[in-house]
């Protein structure tokens, strides 16, 4: 008899895939609150009520695994990422489209062993950064301030600064700032210097598919765009289920967290997720004045040769 169940379930499961899209989708890090909403998405079938199998790829911390460029070689379908970055891979020649902007603000600090209130204040100082990249915004922000650190490269952590062999260290406010507290438990508002503030609030996290899929298959790509947004506005609502379910996720990967902290990571992946005019998160698509700005940033720094054009990227 349970041999008949499990075979009646394994039925019943192919009957219910049967007709469904197959949508391999890659979250940019390991399994963390950061894609709270993608995996919430799966977990209440959302992305099933549109028809869709999503295939869900999360790295391990050692993965060296870039998604866009996962995208060109045609070995996932649709990934996460950040604005900035989808921007200077299109630039590069990579043909990759933006299909969903989750986060509509930039949520990159500097934190600083020492009060820092202006950005004149980082010139000199030695300041540990990913050797990855993600730290644009900085490096933007300094190029306009004409503030000279001296960057320190590691790959990940907080170590280079709680040993304190450096001054200060790029971080976000959902990662690497929680983890500095967690370790520190507490660091002065003075210490910290939020790149926003100075005129680079440029959107962080969206949503990357290449074009080849986006032409193929817009239907799938307009489903997991909306069961997305319906994940989003799921985790928003029941914020402690929601935890509970990215805790499976990340332990599952191997990814060594605690409940606590992905409480804080999902509460600061919210809120920059709002939109500071309407004041909602809106999931809207990026300004265009603001997409322009970073092109021209972006130009500055000389990361990108010829701006992207918005209306042949932003979709």
């Amino acid at each position: 008899m349970k041999k008949l169940s499990l075979a009646a379930a394994a039925l019943f499961a192919a009957i219910f895939l049967y007709g469904q899209e197959k949508v391999r989708f890659m979250p940019a890090w390991i399994p963390q609150a950061q894609f709270a909403g993608f995996y919430m998405a799966q977990e209440k079938g959302f992305y099933a009520d549109e028809g869709l199998d999503v295939e869900i790829s999360n790295l391990s911390i050692s993965s060296s695994v870039n998604p866009l460029e996962e995208l060109s070689t045609g070995n996932i379908d649709i990934c996460t990422s950040q604005l900035v970055q989808g921007t200077i891979s299109r630039s590069k020649g990579n043909p990759i489209l933006n299909i969903l902007q989750i986060a509509q603000n930039s949520s990159l600090i500097c934190v600083s062993h020492t009060p820092v209130k202006n950005l004149s204040d980082l010139d000199g100082l030695r300041i540990a950064r990913w050797k990855s990249g993600h730290g644009e915004h900085a490096d933007m922000a300094c190029r306009e301030f004409g503030v000279q650190p001296k960057w320190e490269y590691t790959l990940t952590g907080i170590n280079l600064f709680i040993s304190r062999a450096v001054d200060a260290m790029i971080a976000y406010r959902f990662s690497e700032y929680l983890q500095l507290l967690f370790a520190k438990g507490r660091i002065p508002s003075e210490n910290v210097i939020d790149f926003g503030d100075f005129g680079f609030n440029f959107p962080e996290d969206a949503v990357f598919t290449s074009e080849t899929f986006y032409n193929e298959h817009k239907d799938a790509v307009d489903k997991f765009v909306r069961a997305s947004i319906r994940g989003w506005q799921y985790a928003a609502a029941h914020r402690d289920e929601t935890v509970d379910v990215v805790m499976r996720y990340a332990l599952d990967n191997h990814n060594n967290t605690n409940h606590a902290m992905q409480k804080m990571m999902l509460d600061e992946i919210l809120d920059i997720q709002v939109d500071k005019d309407s004041g909602k998160a809106t999931f809207g698509h990026v300004d265009v004045e603001s997409f322009d700005q970073m092109n021209e940033e972006l130009s500055a720094i000389g990361l990108i040769e010829n701006p992207v054009n918005y209306k042949d990227f932003i979709k």
